[in-house]
């Protein structure tokens, strides 16, 4: 993407009547900063028996805007949501270091977490910048049955 953020527009206009006349003018203004990012579908963890760690998941993050340092953040307001019972937004863990165990990685809340050393560079017009975070569920002991459904929420800083 080219670095707009950085760059004044110009816009000028030039009009000619039918008898010959013209007028001009012209205006600059700089573009604002958008912190922007998409994030790459959904995420599967499986099936997964009650009280069961799930296999570590990838999931992908860009920055769409154009901001120099995007920061993203994550939450989840409301928990999962089972065909019986459902389990708390904690259940989900995640981590910037692939290969971490769930215990070593940090919980997902209602508030929204800076995803900490995870600062993604904007995106060049050769280059999309990328970064991924890792995903792990801890199925409850009890409480919980069938399929299950939960939204991660992902916001930019």
């Amino acid at each position: 993407m080219p670095d707009f953020s950085a760059t004044n527009w110009t816009a000028r206009v030039l009009v000619t009547d039918d008898g010959s006349l013209t007028g001009s003018a012209s205006a600059t203004t700089e573009i604002n900063t958008l912190s922007a990012l998409s994030v790459a579908g959904s995420v599967a963890y499986g099936a997964l028996a009650l009280d069961q760690e799930s296999a570590e998941q990838t999931f992908l993050i860009t920055n769409t805007g154009n901001d120099n340092d995007l920061d993203p953040f994550i939450s989840d307001t409301s928990g999962w949501t089972c065909a019986l019972g459902g389990y708390p937004a904690s259940a989900v863990r995640w981590n910037t270091l692939s290969g971490q165990s769930y215990a070593s990685s940090t919980a997902v809340s209602a508030s929204s977490t800076n995803l900490n050393n995870l600062s993604i560079p904007k995106s060049s017009d050769t280059a999309v910048a990328t970064s991924a975070i890792f995903l792990r569920l801890k199925t409850p002991p009890t409480g919980a049955y069938g399929s299950c459904t939960g939204t991660l929420n992902f916001t930019a800083q």
